[in-house]
């Protein structure tokens, strides 16, 4: 210990209790998070089996949660009235919350609790702070008693609103396993697939000819995202073969135009699985049909399964879909089928939607094209590069450099050229000689 601070040790021992309390007193007014530190220090000195302690212990748990959350509804209270707010705070944030329920997991009084709770209660309702998911998780956490749990699902059933009510029944079901009232408000708000998905969880174990029902139900009348439903269900069909179920099923969906493509690929595999090849190629259309994003999945499925006719037939199909709606897919089918030309003319002439929809672009593709079309993806990689060194800073180096080793392999290894190489990249050196990043990007990718 330095000389200094033994002697200030000294001195404060010299000290008489009551002006050692009127120095706390005073470092407390000038210090932030002083008191935040006493209580922390005294928290973990007291013990709480002393009976005269107890009460002085259990005081100083409810005052550093009080403490805490006061730190923590002052940032909240901003963001609520601002609309958010910057990140750091909102990590504070967080922090503070963690900090208020280890304080509970020590003994908060219910007052404090049942307090902290309508505050926070409070500012879940102003909705304004983004963190609602935050509060609404600390709520729950606060919660130590089913009265308590009543009392939340009071303040949510006041508010109003789907997803106040989709709480309700979370707390019904998980915290209360009051299943009555759960179902109550289930079959009342009965309207996504999700909605019937939840209900079939819920039978899963206990009667799962109900949960069926429901998942059949679900599939016929519910909106939005039905793949949950579906997967709940498939596999119950699967080993109980039900034909008509199936072909009603997705004639629903059909005639409603609600949201499953999975129910057609589902659908597929059971008619696959039984060998109805009539009932296969129907099921398969309408998949790709609504299919967007993942075009590869089924022309991969539809390869495995179909006959080489039925395949030669589909793939063009599916192919002029995924031309315009799935570029990604559109390449990866081309490779396979052998349409280099198509890749090329894609690659050379992108459609305006291509980079949307393909963020890491057509670079791989160019790569798999350089031995059939080296000149082509010579020019394409160059281009590339020179459009990243002029654009400037180091990142933009670094990758230019990368597509310059294309260009080195293009070069020297396919067209035999080693010396159009070497002179190119003097050249890069030559003009760029100013921009020492770039040379050292290149001098790191190994371009030399």
């Amino acid at each position: 210990m330095p000389s200094g601070e033994k002697e200030v040790r000294n001195l404060l021992k010299r000290l008489e209790k009551d002006d050692l309390i009127g120095l706390i007193d005073r470092l407390r007014n000038r210090l932030n998070g002083a008191d935040e530190e006493i209580l922390g220090y005294l928290s973990k000195r007291l013990d709480p089996k002393i009976p005269e302690m107890k009460y002085l212990s259990d005081s100083i748990t409810d005052d550093l949660a009080l403490k805490y959350w006061s730190d923590a509804r002052d940032i909240v209270e901003d963001f609520n009235e601002f609309g958010g707010g910057d990140e750091d705070e909102e990590l504070e944030f967080s922090r503070l919350l963690d900090s208020v329920r280890e304080q509970i997991g020590k003994g908060v009084s219910y007052d404090v609790r049942a307090e902290i709770s309508e505050e926070a209660f409070d500012q879940y309702s102003a909705g304004n702070s983004g963190m609602d998911d935050l509060l609404m998780d600390f709520l729950f956490d606060l919660c130590q008693s089913r009265e308590e749990w009543l009392q939340l699902i009071e303040w949510l059933r006041e508010r109003g609103s789907d997803w106040n009510r989709y709480l309700i029944m979370k707390i019904y079901r998980e915290h209360l396993h009051d299943n009555e009232s759960y179902l109550k408000l289930r079959m009342a708000n009965l309207r996504l697939g999700d909605d019937y998905l939840e209900l079939c969880e819920f039978y899963r174990k206990k009667d799962p000819e109900e949960a069926i029902r429901i998942a059949i139900t679900g599939l016929e009348k519910g909106e939005g995202n039905l793949d949950g439903l579906a997967d709940f269900l498939f596999p119950h069909l699967m080993g109980k073969r039900n034909d008509d179920l199936v072909r009603h099923l997705t004639g629903e969906i059909v005639r409603r135009n609600e949201g499953s493509e999975h129910i057609f690929e589902l659908a597929f595999d059971y008619w696959h699985k039984f060998g109805v090849r009539n009932e296969m190629l129907p099921s398969l259309r309408q998949w790709y049909s609504v299919e967007r994003w993942n075009l590869w999945k089924v022309y991969e499925k539809m390869r495995k399964t179909l006959e080489k006719d039925e395949f030669s037939r589909e793939s063009e199909e599916i192919l002029k879909i995924a031309e315009k709606n799935d570029p990604k897919s559109y390449m990866k089918m081309c490779w396979d089928l052998g349409y280099k030309d198509r890749m090329l003319s894609r690659i050379l002439h992108p459609e305006s939607g291509d980079w949307t929809l393909m963020p890491d672009g057509m670079d791989g593709f160019a790569k798999l094209l350089e031995s059939d079309y080296p000149e082509e993806m010579l020019q394409y990689f160059i281009g590339k590069a020179e459009n990243l060194i002029r654009a400037g800073q180091r990142k933009n180096y670094r990758v230019a450099s990368e597509y310059l080793h294309e260009v080195k392999i293009i070069e020297s290894d396919i067209m035999l050229m080693g010396s159009e190489w070497e002179k190119r990249i003097r050249e890069l050196r030559e003009r760029y000689h100013g921009r020492p990043a770039f040379i050292e990007e290149l001098n790191r990718y190994g371009n030399g």
